[in-house]
């Protein structure tokens, strides 16, 4: 009788973040970070607060609405090439 709703997060970025895109800042701050290949290749990102937010309103859905579904939880647009993202 349970209930299960799949989220497929993109990469999370905000504040508190301890994963990937923290190792990359880290990396760019300290000089570190080696651009591979032309940076033409793409990473979907999305901020905690999305994250938190797509949960909320999963959470309040009727039961009904949420079952047997899978969501993809990324910012609109928030496909970057790496490029993009180091330079940002």
């Amino acid at each position: 009788g349970a209930v299960v709703t799949i989220f497929r997060v993109a990469t999370v970025y905000g504040p508190h973040d301890r994963g990937n895109m923290a190792r990359m800042l880290t990396a760019i701050a300290r000089g570190r970070f080696i651009l591979p290949g032309d940076g033409n290749n793409r990473k979907t990102c999305v901020a905690v607060e999305n994250v938190i937010r797509a949960s909320q309103t999963a959470a309040t859905l009727p039961a009904e609405q949420m079952a047997d579904r899978t969501f993809v939880v990324a910012d609109p647009g928030g496909s970057y090439t790496l490029r993009e993202l180091t330079a940002a």
